[in-house]
């Protein structure tokens, strides 16, 4: 079914009425409506009544039977549609006016609506403007010129090419070529791959890809991807002071190729640094606070005066298993030692002095172990001190519970054990394209064509599914009888790949390692005397 037009095509009728006309056959030296129309195809007729003064210009829709069913009214001798009376009426294919293109007395021509091209593969021409073709099959030719604006260097184009990545509509500046390209989206079978804006005369600006990834400079292999310019100080600039006052952000390279985010502000009161090892937000130049994550856990807090944890009494400088070796300090530790911080005040009792009396006679000599094997026997310095085995049984020999006592310590030790983790990244696989850029040679700026090898993401376009599996259609245009063409939507689905990521964690073991707190324990053994 479609519309149509033809000439010299003329039948006469003697059906009544407003709505069928049978057809009696052409009029001599015509063709039958029949002989260039289709069950269901449409045209515009001109009905006229032999003796009546009856006529009307319509669309019709020509049936097998030959019968012409008159539709929508253009004109006619009434207004509208004609009830036709008895008598020969002769049927007539026209062009109706107000269904016509006319050029004017300036040479123009104006549409009201859209304006359909038929294209045909073996013309050698589609559509030719000002002497311009504007569209040619691809099979003619690669490059195809469009709209353009002349003015001399302004000039801008837009032009269709197809290479070996698909079909791409190209945004062209100043020169029809692709040196001067502003914009580039490739197409691939039913899906745009990728989307490319420049900056300067073939200098990547940003590039969004078909998996949803956006690129800065470069193709992008992940999520956001900005091209890796080493010597460049900062890769994400922001300046936003309507959420912190002369406040910019910035992604910089540091130390073996880790980046971190950083936000700072002209006058350093403001410092906020995402590194590896947690978050840094400096609030003024004399506090910077350490955080563990970004819900904003506070642990350390660093300025000119101290060095201190967040929380009251909350943090242990030092682990059972990691400790310190050494602490250097100008001064003895100061311990809460209040009355108001203390319960329970009263003088040691009896068994406690004695046990007291035990250790204070046992004290001894020894060489740390780990001293003994890092320096060897000879070299390694003498400690006097108590054993904490040995103050456990003085406890325990008087009937006291040894680990009642806060001078005697037992912790357990744990250690750092490294374990691999299975991660999914989306595939990619290198790729060389040519690249022009400006260089410098003797003193002059030079266009030069480049190699330039890219990660280029891995992966199938497929058919979008509903949830009862079923492929989603959408509209791409229409036919000329107004019919919508569908085509299914698709997506780029990339393919993944597995590697190992290497972590570390705690974990305990069977061991102890006990331990003296030696302030209270010399308060403890003055109980003996």
């Amino acid at each position: 079914m479609a519309h149509k037009k033809f000439d010299l095509v003329q039948e006469t009728s003697t059906s009544t009425g407003s709505t069928t006309m049978a057809l009696a056959g052409a009029v001599s030296r015509r063709r039958r409506f029949g002989d260039v129309l289709s069950n269901g195809d449409t045209c515009y007729v001109l009905v006229e009544h032999a003796t009546a003064a009856e006529y009307q210009i319509c669309k019709a829709t020509w049936n097998t039977g030959h019968t012409l069913t008159l539709g929508t009214v253009l004109m006619s001798s009434t207004g509208s549609a004609v009830s036709f009376s008895a008598g020969t009426k002769t049927i007539s294919m026209v062009a109706p006016a107000t269904k016509s293109i006319v050029e004017d007395d300036n040479g123009d021509v104006s549409v009201t609506r859209d304006l359909v091209i038929g294209r045909n593969a073996s013309a050698a021409t589609g559509l030719t403007i000002g002497g311009v073709t504007q569209y040619q099959p691809l099979s003619v030719k690669t490059g195809m010129t469009g709209v353009y604006t002349s003015g001399g260097s302004d000039a801008k184009y837009w032009d269709f090419f197809q290479d070996a990545s698909g079909l791409q509509l190209r945004f062209l500046n100043d020169a029809y070529s692709a040196a001067g390209q502003i914009s580039t989206v490739v197409r691939t079978g039913y899906s745009v791959v990728s989307q490319t804006w420049y900056y300067g005369v073939g200098s990547t600006g940003f590039v969004l890809s078909s998996a949803g990834h956006f690129g800065i400079g470069i193709a992008p292999s992940f999520r956001a991807h900005i091209y890796e310019n080493a010597a460049a100080a900062s890769y994400l600039y922001h300046d936003n002071p309507s959420t912190h006052p002369s406040a910019q952000t910035v992604f910089t390279q540091i130390s073996g190729g880790r980046y971190v985010n950083r936000t700072v502000t002209y006058s350093g009161q403001y410092l906020l640094e995402q590194g590896v090892g947690g978050i840094i937000a400096r609030y003024s130049d004399f506090d910077v606070q350490l955080f563990r994550d970004c819900a904003g856990t506070g642990y350390f807090v660093l300025n000119p005066t101290n060095a201190r944890p967040i929380v009251d009494n909350s943090m242990a400088a030092g682990h059972a298993s990691f400790r310190y070796s050494v602490i250097y300090a100008a001064t003895g530790t100061i311990n809460t030692s209040g009355r108001e911080a203390k319960m329970f005040i009263e003088p040691a009792s009896d068994a406690e002095r004695r046990a007291a009396a035990r250790i204070k006679a046992n004290p001894r000599r020894y060489k740390l172990a780990e001293a003994v094997e890092a320096k060897g026997e000879a070299k390694a310095r003498w400690h006097f001190g108590y054993i904490a085995e040995d103050v456990r049984d003085a406890l325990a020999a008087e009937g006291l519970d040894p680990w009642a006592y806060a001078f005697l310590c037992s912790d357990p030790i744990v250690k750092n054990e490294t374990y691999s983790v299975v991660m999914y990244r989306a595939k990619v696989r290198k790729v060389t394209t040519k690249e022009s850029v400006v260089e410098i040679i003797d003193g002059k700026p030079v266009m030069v064509s480049k190699d330039v090898e890219r990660d280029e993401p891995v992966g199938e376009v497929m058919p979008v599914l509903d949830e009862a599996g079923r492929a989603i259609l959408h509209q791409v245009g229409t036919t000329a009888e107004g019919v919508p063409v569908v085509e299914p939507q698709t997506y780029f689905v990339p393919e993944t790949e597995e590697y190992q990521v290497e972590r570390t964690r705690e974990v305990a073991t069977d061991e102890v390692r006990l331990g003296l707190r030696y302030s209270e324990l010399e308060a403890f053994l003055r109980s003996a005397d």
